[in-house]
């Protein structure tokens, strides 16, 4: 596998990231399940929420997952909140979920001084 290349997500995306994102939760089978039409308007929501701290992995020029989150002021500065992270479970447990998220809270400190990231 070659290494894997980030970049910010595009509109152009949002269509291949929805087929990604329902293969990858239906995989897991947690009670959800998705379909490219429903993770569509998911993805197009959170790319028009955020659209400068979406980030595509790429790896051999095809897309193999993502990640995203929101910026949301609090009392000891800005949080990430409502992220998701998603990699084609051909592409899971090889450190690019890993990678993502350096580059997504990286870009996010630098860009808007976050301090955290709410999960709940």
């Amino acid at each position: 596998m070659t290494e894997a290349n980030f970049c910010l997500a595009t509109e152009g995306d949002l269509k291949e990231l929805s087929e990604i994102y329902t293969v990858a939760y239906n995989s897991i089978n947690i009670g959800e399940t998705w379909t490219p039409e429903s993770a569509y308007k998911l993805i197009e929501y959170l790319f028009n929420d955020q659209p400068d701290l979406f980030f595509v992995a790429e790896v051999d020029g095809n897309i193999v997952g993502a990640i995203v989150a929101t910026v949301r002021p609090w009392m000891d500065g800005n949080h990430l909140i409502e992220g998701e992270l998603f990699i084609h479970p051909d592409y899971q447990k090889k450190g690019i979920g890993v990678k993502l998220i350096k580059q997504l809270f990286t870009t996010a400190k630098e860009k808007y001084g976050v301090v955290a990231w709410d999960t709940y």
